[in-house]
Formats: C-alpha cells, sequence, structure tokens
C-alpha cells in the first residue's frame, strides 16, 4: 500500500544522514551498505516516488531531492566509492548526497 510504501521510503531515509557517524562502524557498514542500499534501488526508485507524489505522501521537493540522492548513490556505486573507506573520508559525492539525505529527512 502507499502508506507503506510511505514508511520504507521514511526508513531508507533514516538510514544514511549525518547521524550515522554517532555509530560503530559496524552498524554504519549495515545501515548504509545493506538497509540504504537495498532502500535507494527499491524505495527511491522513480517507480516508488512516482507511487508517493501521486499520493500525496510526498511534495514535489521531496520527490526531486529523493531521485538526485538515488542518482548520487548509483555514481557511488559505479565509481568504485561504496566503502567505508571514502565514505569516513567523505569523498565529496558522500558529502554531497549525506547533505541531501539530511535535508531530505528535515522535511518529513
Amino acid at each position: 500500500s502507499p502508506g507503506e510504501l510511505y514508511e520504507l521510503y521514511e526508513n531508507t531515509l533514516h538510514q544514511c544522514g549525518s547521524n550515522i557517524f554517532n555509530y560503530p562502524d559496524d552498524i554504519v557498514e549495515m545501515m548504509v551498505f545493506e538497509d540504504f542500499d537495498i532502500g535507494v534501488h527499491s524505495f527511491l526508485h522513480d517507480d516508488s516516488l512516482d507511487t508517493l507524489i501521486n499520493n500525496h505522501l510526498i511534495n514535489k521537493k521531496q520527490y526531486d531531492l529523493s531521485r538526485r540522492i538515488r542518482e548520487l548513490f548509483l555514481e557511488i556505486e559505479d565509481c568504485g566509492e561504496l566503502t567505508m573507506e571514502c565514505l569516513k573520508g567523505k569523498s565529496e559525492k558522500w558529502k554531497h548526497m549525506i547533505s541531501l539525505v539530511d535535508e531530505a529527512v528535515s522535511i518529513l
């Protein structure tokens, strides 16, 4: 249902904000490289975002932010920066994506 999809969408965003740096590395790895990764491919996918916006569960800004977050994450995957070292080293792509996640979470 759209309501359940929204919960999964919201959960996904909470897995990769700047708050992750408060957790031990093994928890961060699970949050980012498992939960967020799955969520990006499923719940930040255009089809899911279309369902959410068409059911008035997210607004245009959230839609656009979510699409950009997904694009950046896929770029991070493609360029080989999907590592703890890059995440903690805060590559420019990671920094930008995390700031977008924080912005998206702030308007949930």
